[in-house]
């Protein structure tokens, strides 16, 4: 299984202000379930880019969605969806590399106490 991650800025929503509008979170949430029910983590995090023509750093709410999946070709769909419905020309998805789990250290048996 790999992880990715999927970072995205709030002015190139359909809201297109510096904030997450309710309409482009729940967008965002729908249709990352859709395609990932199994799980996944949204990040709010603060961002910016600096516009060249207006030479200043713009800020605005940014997300960061953490995807693990062992089908990656599942990745295009849900870009392609999400694309569409927060109206993006493209998507930057970060592969972030192998997941692994741990399992929990097993307890050693109690012992019985003595009367």
């Amino acid at each position: 299984m790999k992880c990715y991650s999927l970072l995205l800025g709030a002015r190139n929503t359909p809201a297109a202000t510096a904030r997450f509008s309710k309409e482009d979170e729940d967008r965002l949430r729908t249709v990352t379930f859709r395609h990932f029910p199994d799980g996944f983590t949204i990040l709010n995090a603060d961002g910016g880019w600096f516009d060249p023509l207006k030479k200043t750093f713009v800020k605005e709410e940014s997300r960061q969605i953490l995807i693990c999946t062992a089908q990656p070709r599942k990745l295009a769909a849900w870009c392609e969806d999400l694309r569409k419905a927060l109206r993006q020309d493209e998507l930057l998805v970060v592969e972030m590399g192998r997941a692994s789990t741990y399992p929990a250290k097993a307890k050693p048996p109690r012992r019985a106490q003595a009367r």
